[in-house]
């Protein structure tokens, strides 16, 4: 949702949306939220304004990531163990940012349509570079995630070892199973780019035994 209205949140900002919240909003579960780019592209285009498609475009991941790492960010501070409650929201606030940005890269990290390919045609920056650096960005968050934050979590709560090893369950599953799953929801699992589906659940099964284990040795 951020993502959406982060794209129409720039629209609106250059006069080309009536609200920032104006966006294609979908079924009662919001499973189909999307940003009205195809009514605003082609305006713009028309009129020779590529580099602002390509900010549009950008915008949302870009928020993503942003707030993401905003999360992390406030998770350094350990006085914010004192407060179990919003400790884990803003844990489970940052865990969602970084993983809208983990699903995205497999749909359109290399792909010729969507928001990633718009910016690579207004700014001539190639895919590779864009999704090296966002991937780069997103293991980093994800191992502060889970080596840093995670246990603190886990320690701010006292949770017993059956709770923190459900709690850990739960939040590899939401990255790596749920978040992870974009590309075989989108194309189909016959598609080239849901390889990263399984390997998604091989690197969650991989994190979970790792910090289950790590529960043990405490």
């Amino acid at each position: 949702m951020s993502a959406e209205w982060a794209h129409a949140t720039v629209a609106w900002a250059h006069g080309l949306l009536p609200s920032p919240f104006d966006v294609t909003y979908g079924d009662w579960f919001l499973f189909r939220v999307a940003d009205k780019g195809d009514l605003v592209y082609p305006k713009l285009l028309n009129t020779g304004q590529a580099q602002l498609v390509g900010v549009i475009a950008i915008a949302g991941p870009t928020v993503n990531g942003v707030l993401g790492a905003l999360g992390l960010v406030v998770l350094r501070f350990r006085r914010l163990s004192q407060y179990p409650i919003l400790s884990f929201s803003m844990f489970w606030f940052a865990l969602n940012n970084i993983g809208q940005v983990y699903s995205y890269l497999p749909i359109r990290g290399f792909s010729s349509s969507g928001d990633i390919a718009i910016f690579d045609r207004a700014f001539g920056v190639p895919h590779v570079v864009l999704f090296t650096v966002a991937g780069a960005g997103i293991c980093g968050a994800l191992i502060i995630a889970f080596v840093r934050d995670l246990p603190r979590c886990i320690a701010a709560f006292r949770l017993s070892r059956g709770d923190a090893r459900r709690l850990v369950r739960l939040s590899a599953g939401l990255i790596f199973f749920w978040y992870g799953a974009a590309a075989a929801f989108n194309y189909g699992l016959h598609d080239i780019r849901s390889i990263s589906f399984p390997l998604s659940i091989l690197v969650g099964l991989a994190v979970i035994r790792w910090r289950v284990g790590a529960l043990k040795e405490a």
